[in-house]
């Protein structure tokens, strides 16, 4: 009886230790930092998202670190012009752990 009990047991620990957490945050410019969060099942990795909105003469940059889909990672960098002035131009990079502190996103 006490055999499957400590098979639960260390299964639990086991599971929790495999959890991928990520930093997560969002904000203006071209960093930002926020907490570790443990990432939901389907999200494998930690990305790291950087956009530019460009209004006439006026670009807006956005950095966000979350947990995503590695689907996502196989992304080129995407550029949209939607004309008059108006573009929006999006890369990601993908890590894990301590690769995180030093992945760099391309711009495009």
């Amino acid at each position: 009886m006490k055999a499957p009990v400590i098979l639960y047991v260390l299964l639990a620990f086991l599971d929790q230790g495999s959890s991928l957490q990520c930093e997560v945050c969002h904000a203006l410019g071209d960093s930002c930092s926020g907490p570790m969060e443990t990432c939901n099942p389907g999200e494998d990795t930690c990305g790291i998202i950087k956009s530019e909105m460009t209004l006439a003469e006026l670009k807006t940059r956005t950095y966000t670190k979350s947990c995503v889909s590695s689907d996502g990672c196989r992304n080129p960098p995407l550029s949209m012009d939607f004309g008059k002035g108006i573009r929006q131009r999006t890369s990601i990079a993908c890590c894990t752990g301590e690769a995180c502190q030093s992945t760099s996103v391309q711009r495009q």
